[in-house]
C-alpha cells in the first residue's frame, strides 16, 4: 500500500511542480555536487523495503513476513525534496510499481527524466552514483534489471499510448536497465570525453573516437596510454579500449531474428525476418550487409505495433538498438574507403542510411518516404550539378528533423534538468552523434564538398571556405558590429547597427543590421517576414560553426546573404566603402502616413461587415478592412468582429496630457519634432525617445477612455458577439502604417489573445493602444517614418475560434519565388507558426496537389484557449502529419480564389504581390484571421554585389553529374 501511496504522490508532485527560484537553483546544483562525491550518493542508508509498505533494517529474509520485498539504499532527505521540486532523480528501479506507474497521464514526463538520469550516469562516470557504486546493497543489478523489465512492458503493453511514440519507446528500451544487453557506443564517447578533460593530450584522439570511430582506436588508445605513462587512468584507457572493442564486435544478429520469426506470429514479417536473417548469415561485403542491416532496422520498425505482445515490443526494440550498432560498426568500416566510392555508390549509400534513421525513429515514415523519392532522382542519368546542388541542400534537412524529433520529445525535460545539472543540455548532441547520423552527414558533406567544387562555389566564412551546414534565409548585405546576447538578456539593448548571434529566431528581436541563428526558425515567422521585407541578412549555421564566429564578437564583420543562399562574413575593412556607397545610391525607403486619406471624423464603433479594403488606412488598419473584404467574399470563413477605428483614437489622444497642458496628440508632436532635431546625437535621441515613450504609454494605460465610449462600445459588443462572458475576443492592434506599400509590419504590435469579459477587454483595448510605442515597435518604424505623429492605432475585437490547428501561407514557393505555389507553416493548436516556433512547413503545387515536405511540427507544446480567457501550453501530440489532405484541398482552392476576389494586394510600385494569409482549422472547416501583401526588399533581390556572389548559380551551360565519378578525386 505504501508503496503505491509514493508513486502516486510522486505522480501528483510532478504534475503540481512550480519553478524555483535562483536561489534555489545553486542549492540545488550544490546538493548534486555533493552527492557526486559522497561515498553514498543519493542515499543515507540501506533498507528493506517489503511489499507491504514496511521497512526495515538490513537483515537476511527481513521482509519474508511482509509479502516478500526488495534491499536497496534509502534516499536522503535532499534527494526527497528535489523528487517534491519535480527532479526525479536517484530512481530505484526495483521499488517502482509498473501498473500504478502507467495510471497517471503524468508518467511520459517521469520516463524522459528517467532517460536523461541514465545519460547522465554514462557521461558523467556515475553522476550522482559515482561513489555509491562502491556502497554495498545500495543498489542490486538483479532487481534493477527486474524492475525496469517489468516497467518497459508496462509501456510496451498498451500500443495506442505508444503508437506516436516510438523513439521515446526505443530511448527508454536503450537506456533503463533489463536483461538485455547492447553495444556500449554512448559509454565509449562519455569515457573518452572523461579522459579528455582528465587529461588534455588525450584531446585529438578523443575527436577522433567521436567523429569517425572504428575498432582500430582500441589499440591507439593503448598505445597511448603506454607511451603517456599515468598509471592512475592506466584502467580508464583499458576500459575505453575494450569499450571499443565491444562496440565493434560482430553480433550474432541471425539468432536473434531467426528467435523473433518463431515468437512474432505474424507469418508475412516472420518469412521477411527469416530471409534476411539468412542473407545476412551468408554476406561478407560490408556495403551489401550495410544494406540489408538497414532494411532489417525498417522492417522492425512497421511491425512493431503489428505484433500483438509487449514481450515480443521488448525483443523488437533490442534487436532494433542490436542491428544499429551493427551499422554503426558496418559505416566505419565503410567510411574508411570513402575517398575511393562513386558519386551513384555515395548517393545510394546516403539512401540506405535513410532505412536505418527511419528504422531507429529518428525520421517520420512521411520523411522517409520523401527522402527516398529524392535519392531515387539523384541517382537517375541526366540530372544536372545545380539540380543535385538543389537535392543535396533538401536532403540534408535530415539533420535538422532529427534532431526536432529528439528535441520534441525531451527539450521541456532538458530545460527542466539543466537547472540542477548543466550537463544535461548535451542529451541531443550525443545521441545524434552515436547514432547513424554521424555517418549520413559525413557523406552528404563529402558529396557537397565535390559539388561545389564543380560548380565553383561555396560559402566564405571569416576566410574559410564551406559547402555545407550554412543556411542563407533572407539575402541582404549588411555591416555591424557582431553581438553575442547573453541567455536572457534584453535584446531591445542592442543598437540597430549590430549583427546579432542567437541560439533561434526570437520573435522579441529589435531592429538590427543582420541576423546569424542557430535554429532556422520556421520560414513564415513574423520576424522572418519583416527580414525579409526589409532587406535584413539572416543565416542559419551549425553550432561548431557558431563557436568559429564567437572569436569575432564585438568586432565590426559584413554579413552578406546572396538571393540564391551563399552566405559572406568577413571583417569590415575599408575597401568595402566602395560597396556601401553604391548602395546608397540607390532610392531610400521612406514610409508616410497618408494623412490625406485618414478619415478622422467617423467616430462610431464598427463592425467587419461594414468595412472592405478601400477602408485600410482611412477608417481603420488593414488587419480589419482587410477582413472585411475577406468576410464579404468568403463569409463563412471569417469571424464576428467589432473595430475600433482611427477616429476613436484620435478623440482619445485630444484629451489633456496633463490638467492644465496640451492635448495628448500635441504633446507627442512636440515631442516627435524634438526627437528628429537630434539626428546627429544619436545618444542623446535615444534618452529623448525612451523617456517619450514611456510617458506614451504609462498615459494611454492610465487614461479612462470615458463612459460614452464605455456604454457604446458594451451595447456594440452585446449586439455582434453576444452576452458579456460567454464569448472570447483577439484584442488585436491594428495602424495606419502597417502594411503601407513597400512595408509590412508583421508581428510589431500586440495581440492580446482570448479576452473574456468587459473590463478585461476595456484593459486590453489600453495595452493595444500603447503598443505602438514600445521600443520595439518604434524602432523598427523610425528610420522609415517620416510623420511619426501621425500614427493611428484602430483595434480590432475579433472573436475568438479555438481551432484545432492554424498558421501561415504565402502564395508563391518563397525559395524560388515561382507563382503557383504555396508555401505553409502551420502548427497545432492556436497561434501556430507566426512566433517563430518549429512547424510544419511545406511548399504545395497548386495544379499538381504535389507536397514537399520541409519539416514537421516538432514543438513540443501547444496553445489552446482556456474557457475563463487567456490561453495556456499543453502537450502537442507530435502527429506526422498537421494539415490533411482535406486541408490542404481548402486551402489551394481558396489560394486559386483569391485573385479574383482580392486583386487589392500590391506593392509601392503598383505590381501584384503574394498574399500572406493567417488561417487555421476547426471542426474541419477553414477559418481566416488575416491577409497581407508579402513584401520582398526588391533592393537586395537586385543588389550587384549580391548577385555577383551567384554567378556561378545561374547555369548558362549545364553540367551533368556523373554517377561514376569518384568525388574529390580530381580537387585535391
Amino acid at each position: 500500500m505504501m508503496k503505491w501511496i509514493r508513486v502516486v504522490l510522486i505522480v501528483l508532485l510532478v504534475l503540481s511542480v512550480q519553478p524555483v527560484s535562483a536561489k534555489q537553483t545553486d542549492v540545488f546544483r550544490s546538493w548534486i555536487e555533493n552527492m557526486k562525491q559522497a561515498p553514498r550518493g543519493p542515499f543515507s542508508r540501506i533498507r528493506w523495503f517489503c511489499n507491504d509498505g514496511t521497512i526495515l533494517e538490513p537483515k537476511a529474509y527481513a521482509c519474508q513476513e511482509h509479502g516478500g520485498g526488495v534491499q536497496h539504499g534509502e534516499w536522503t532527505q535532499q534527494v526527497q525534496t528535489l523528487r517534491s521540486e519535480g527532479y526525479m532523480i536517484a530512481n530505484v528501479f526495483a521499488d517502482i510499481s509498473a501498473n500504478t506507474f502507467m495510471t497517471s497521464s503524468g508518467y511520459p514526463g517521469i520516463l524522459k527524466q528517467m532517460i536523461i538520469e541514465q545519460f547522465l550516469i554514462q557521461a558523467d562516470d556515475g553522476w550522482i552514483f559515482k561513489k555509491a557504486r562502491y556502497y554495498r546493497g545500495a543498489l542490486q543489478t538483479e532487481d534493477e534489471a527486474l524492475g525496469g523489465e517489468a516497467l518497459l512492458l508496462a509501456l510496451l503493453k498498451e500500443p495506442n499510448s505508444i503508437r506516436d511514440h516510438f523513439l521515446l519507446m526505443r530511448e527508454a528500451v536503450r537506456t533503463l536497465p533489463h536483461y538485455h544487453k547492447n553495444a556500449p557506443t554512448s559509454q565509449m564517447r562519455q569515457l573518452s570525453l572523461m579522459l579528455a578533460q582528465t587529461d588534455s593530450n588525450f584531446e585529438s584522439l578523443r575527436i577522433k573516437i567521436h567523429v569517425q570511430p572504428e575498432v582500430s582506436d582500441a589499440d591507439r588508445v593503448r598505445q597511448y596510454a603506454k607511451k603517456q605513462g599515468q598509471a592512475e587512468l592506466a584502467d580508464t584507457y583499458e576500459q575505453l579500449a575494450g569499450l571499443i572493442e565491444a562496440v565493434f564486435s560482430p553480433k550474432d544478429l541471425t539468432k536473434h531474428l531467426l528467435a523473433l520469426a518463431d515468437q512474432a506470429r505474424l507469418p508475412k514479417f516472420s518469412e521477411q525476418l527469416r530471409r534476411g536473417a539468412q542473407k545476412l548469415d551468408k554476406e561478407t561485403n560490408s556495403l551489401v550487409r550495410f544494406d540489408i542491416t538497414g532494411q532489417l532496422s525498417r522492417l522492425l520498425r512497421n511491425h512493431f505495433l503489428q505484433v500483438d505482445k509487449a514481450v515480443t515490443r521488448l525483443i523488437i526494440l533490442d534487436i532494433s538498438i542490436l542491428l544499429e550498432d551493427e551499422l554503426f560498426r558496418l559505416s566505419a568500416d565503410l567510411l574508411e574507403h570513402l575517398s575511393n566510392v562513386s558519386t551513384g555508390q555515395s548517393l545510394a549509400w546516403l539512401s540506405q542510411t535513410t532505412d536505418a534513421l527511419y528504422g531507429t525513429g529518428l525520421i517520420s515514415q512521411r520523411q522517409y518516404k520523401t527522402l527516398k523519392k529524392v535519392f531515387e532522382k539523384q541517382m537517375s542519368p541526366g540530372q544536372d550539378l545545380l539540380e543535385l546542388r538543389s537535392d543535396l541542400i533538401y536532403v540534408s534537412r535530415a539533420s535538422d528533423w532529427t534532431e526536432r524529433k529528439l528535441q520534441f520529445h525531451f527539450s521541456k525535460t532538458i530545460r527542466h534538468f539543466q537547472t540542477i545539472e548543466p550537463l544535461s543540455v548535451r542529451y541531443v548532441h550525443d545521441r545524434l552523434h552515436s547514432s547513424l547520423m554521424l555517418i549520413y552527414s559525413h557523406v552528404l558533406d563529402h558529396l557537397m564538398v565535390d559539388n561545389s567544387w564543380q560548380l565553383g562555389i561555396s560559402h566564405d566564412i571569416l576566410g574559410k571556405i564551406y559547402s555545407s551546414g550554412i543556411n542563407g534565409l533572407n539575402p541582404g548585405l549588411a555591416r555591424g558590429i557582431l553581438r553575442y546576447p547573453l541567455p536572457g538578456q534584453d535584446l531591445q539593448r542592442f543598437s540597430s547597427d549590430s549583427i546579432l548571434v542567437l541560439p533561434t529566431t526570437t520573435s522579441d528581436l529589435p531592429p538590427v543590421a543582420g541576423i546569424v541563428t542557430a535554429g532556422r526558425g520556421n520560414i513564415l515567422s513574423h520576424v522572418q517576414l519583416l527580414a525579409r521585407n526589409l532587406g535584413i541578412p539572416n543565416v542559419s549555421v551549425g553550432g561548431q560553426l557558431l563557436e568559429q564566429i564567437k572569436a569575432y564578437k564585438d568586432k565590426r564583420v559584413i554579413l552578406a546573404v546572396s538571393p540564391g543562399g551563399l552566405v559572406k562574413i568577413e571583417e569590415y575593412h575599408p575597401g568595402w566603402n566602395k560597396v556601401f556607397a553604391q548602395k546608397k545610391k540607390g532610392k531610400r525607403r521612406i514610409l508616410k502616413a497618408d494623412v490625406e486619406k485618414l478619415d478622422l471624423k467617423n467616430r462610431g464603433f464598427l463592425t467587419l461587415n461594414d468595412l472592405r479594403a478601400k477602408d485600410s488606412g482611412r477608417l481603420a488598419g488593414p488587419k480589419a478592412a482587410n477582413l472585411g473584404e475577406l468576410k464579404y467574399h468568403f463569409p463563412k470563413a471569417v469571424t464576428d468582429g467589432v473595430v475600433i477605428p482611427f477616429a476613436m483614437f484620435k478623440t482619445f489622444l485630444d484629451q489633456p496630457f496633463s490638467p492644465s497642458g496640451p492635448s495628448m496628440f500635441d504633446w507627442m508632436k512636440n515631442q516627435y519634432k524634438l526627437i528628429d532635431a537630434l539626428r546627429e546625437k544619436p545618444v542623446e535621441q535615444k534618452r529623448v525617445i525612451t523617456a517619450t515613450l514611456l510617458r506614451i504609454r504609462s498615459w494611454i494605460l492610465q487614461t479612462d477612455p470615458g463612459d460614452k465610449f464605455k456604454k457604446d462600445l458594451e451595447t456594440m459588443l452585446v449586439q455582434n458577439l453576444g452576452p458579456n462572458g460567454t464569448y472570447g475576443v483577439f484584442v488585436r492592434s491594428d495602424t495606419n502604417v502597417e502594411d503601407l506599400p513597400g512595408f509590412t509590419g508583421a508581428g510589431l504590435n500586440l495581440t492580446v489573445p482570448h479576452v473574456v469579459g468587459f473590463e478585461n477587454i476595456l484593459a486590453a483595448i489600453r495595452r493595444v493602444w500603447a503598443s505602438p510605442f514600445t521600443q520595439r515597435s518604434f524602432g523598427w518604424r523610425h528610420a522609415f517614418l517620416e510623420n511619426p505623429e501621425h500614427v493611428y492605432a484602430s483595434v480590432l475585437l475579433m472573436k475568438t475560434v479555438p481551432v484545432e490547428k492554424s498558421g501561415v501561407m504565402v502564395t508563391k514557393n518563397l525559395k524560388t519565388g515561382q507563382t503557383g505555389w504555396l508555401t505553409i507553416a502551420v502548427n497545432e493548436g492556436v497561434g501556430g507558426a507566426v512566433s517563430g516556433q518549429t512547424a510544419e512547413e511545406l511548399w504545395i503545387h497548386m495544379d499538381t496537389g504535389q507536397v514537399t515536405v520541409l519539416s514537421q511540427a516538432t514543438e513540443p507544446q501547444k496553445r489552446v484557449v482556456r474557457e475563463t480567457g487567456g490561453m495556456e501550453k499543453i502537450d502537442a501530440s507530435g502527429t506526422d502529419e498537421v494539415l490533411n489532405s482535406n486541408d490542404i484541398k481548402l486551402l489551394v482552392d481558396f489560394a486559386k480564389q483569391l485573385p479574383d476576389r482580392f486583386p487589392v494586394l500590391k506593392d509601392d510600385q503598383g505590381r501584384a504581390v503574394p498574399a500572406d494569409v493567417e488561417f487555421g482549422f476547426l471542426n474541419d472547416k477553414l477559418v481566416l484571421f488575416q491577409i497581407r501583401p508579402l513584401l520582398d526588399d526588391f533592393r537586395s533581390q537586385n543588389d550587384q554585389y549580391l548577385n555577383h556572389m551567384d554567378e556561378n548559380l545561374k547555369n548558362k551551360d549545364k553540367k551533368m553529374v556523373d554517377l561514376e565519378r569518384i568525388p574529390g578525386q580530381d580537387n585535391l
